[in-house]
């Protein structure tokens, strides 16, 4: 069954809770370890530990062996303005001095839950 989205977080707490339950979860080692590329589900997602190592082996692993419609990152990114929980979309993300626009801004599923939409997000390294 071809991906159409792949959720990314950094710990799995950071999912809502019951995410799990629709949602199948591995982890990026275990992606890796046992180079999964095919999957029983259209959508899945990849919890890949903290640090910008981690982001940047799995954003390797799914450019080079995956081919999502879209790539939703679920997590806090360190951030002292919104409280965990909160669900905020942003039209860019900061890291250091770059600023990366993101191509789809929008939320591409229906949800009951309120959100706000953030100009930018900034992200840290460490917390």
């Amino acid at each position: 069954m071809p991906l159409k989205v792949i959720f990314i977080v950094a710990l799995k707490q950071e999912l809502p809770t019951i995410f799990s339950e629709h949602v199948p979860i591995f982890t990026i080692k275990q992606c890796i370890a046992e180079q999964k590329v095919e999957f029983d589900s259209s959508q899945i997602c990849i919890v890949t530990g903290v640090g910008k190592t981690a982001i940047e082996r799995t954003m390797t692993y799914i450019h080079n062996h995956l081919a999502p419609l879209f790539v939703v990152n679920f997590g806090t990114a360190g951030s002292s303005q919104y409280p965990t929980g909160t669900f905020v979309i942003p039209r860019a993300v900061m890291h250091s001095d770059h600023t990366y626009k993101l191509e789809r801004s929008v939320f591409p599923f229906e949800s009951d839950q309120a959100y706000i939409l953030a100009d930018t997000l900034t992200t840290v390294t460490e917390v």
